[in-house]
């Protein structure tokens, strides 16, 4: 999955422009996480930790794990 493949979403592409946030990164997270939780059949939750932001931890929350 690269970047050109994905379909954000407006409230999406809000929130990483209001963060700063790089769309790889995101990705990365969804494809590489450090730790996943699934809430339900058509919930999940990706945690990834990233230097880039401090060390801090960059969450992807789908509710249709193919779409972003």
């Amino acid at each position: 999955m690269t970047q050109e493949e994905i379909n954000y979403s407006k409230h999406v592409e809000q929130r990483i422009e209001e963060r700063k946030l790089e769309k790889q990164w995101i990705v990365e997270t969804v494809l590489n996480p450090d730790k996943t939780i699934v809430k339900a059949e058509n919930e999940v939750h990706y945690f990834k930790k990233f230097i880039e932001l401090a060390g801090k931890f960059l969450t992807k929350c789908t509710k249709n794990p193919l779409c972003l």
